[in-house]
């Protein structure tokens, strides 16, 4: 879960360096004509709050992050420390960061950086929330199937691609009870 922050909070943490990377249906090759643009600004804590640099070892790990919906342009920013942005990504909290390194081509050994067994977890997890909670919507379903194809990639030592997304969408999508039992099968096999 992001805390949502207002517009001045966002423009003090544009005011800062940072780094960014898109995510979401851009980052995958997927988006239409009518898909929002995902961000991920990642920042030095220090910048943006000097006088707790010495605290900040009691704030964190936080794995919640700064979202801010910029709903007049359809952009979404989600800002996060660089502690935790690494942090998400080898906890296996969800799959947004771990898309951004295994996708963006920004990250030089990204499979050895997600080739890891929480990394996987995370991606299997995400897949089967997203089919309990909304199995019967179609693209709840292409998200799950996505998740898998990620996981068994990593699992088999190949780099997803955005190609491999791209072709994904373009083929036949299972039904939500096929996708359970690949999910069985993935976890069954990552526990192994």
């Amino acid at each position: 879960m992001n805390l949502k922050i207002t517009k001045e909070q966002h423009e003090r943490l544009c005011s800062t360096h940072f780094n960014e990377y898109i995510f979401g249906s851009q980052l995958h090759g997927i988006a239409s004509e009518n898909s929002d643009e995902d961000f991920i600004r990642v920042y030095k804590f220090d910048d943006v709050f000097p006088l707790y640099r010495f605290t900040l070892s009691y704030m964190l790990p936080n794995i919640h992050s700064f979202q801010y919906d910029d709903v007049d342009n359809n952009k979404q920013y989600v800002w996060m420390t660089e502690e935790q942005f690494w942090r998400n990504l080898w906890s296996g909290d969800g799959n947004m960061v771990a898309d951004v390194v295994l996708l963006s081509g920004k990250f030089y050994g990204a499979l050895n950086f997600c080739r890891t067994y929480k990394v996987i977890k995370g991606f299997l997890g995400v897949g089967k929330r997203d089919l309990k909670l909304h199995g019967s919507v179609e693209k709840k379903r292409f998200h799950a199937y996505r998740s898998f194809m990620m996981a068994e990639k990593l699992m088999d030592n190949i780099l997803p691609t955005t190609q491999d997304i791209i072709d994904l969408k373009g083929s036949i999508l299972p039904s939500k009870e096929e996708l359970f039992e690949k999910e069985r099968e993935l976890r069954r096999r990552l526990n192994d």
